[in-house]
């Protein structure tokens, strides 16, 4: 089966995109690479909707309570 996300409607593609987003972050934390601060900070500083800094949040504590595989 190929999806391709192109087509789908620009919130989805965003929401996807935000989704990698947070996973990345949460993953360079348990990595040593950022801290939970600089995540904050990067949502702060980068992104002006409440709702989506709160979205955004919501994803990186969901993450973060993921059990890490292969480290």
């Amino acid at each position: 089966m190929t999806v391709n996300i192109a087509q789908w409607p620009k919130a989805k593609q965003e929401a996807i995109q935000h989704d990698l987003m947070a996973s990345l972050w949460v993953h360079n934390v348990k990595i040593g690479k950022m801290s939970k601060a600089d995540i904050e900070f990067k949502i702060r500083d980068t992104f002006n909707n409440p709702e989506l800094q709160q979205h955004l949040r919501n994803r990186v504590d969901y993450y973060m309570h993921m059990p890490a595989s292969g480290y």
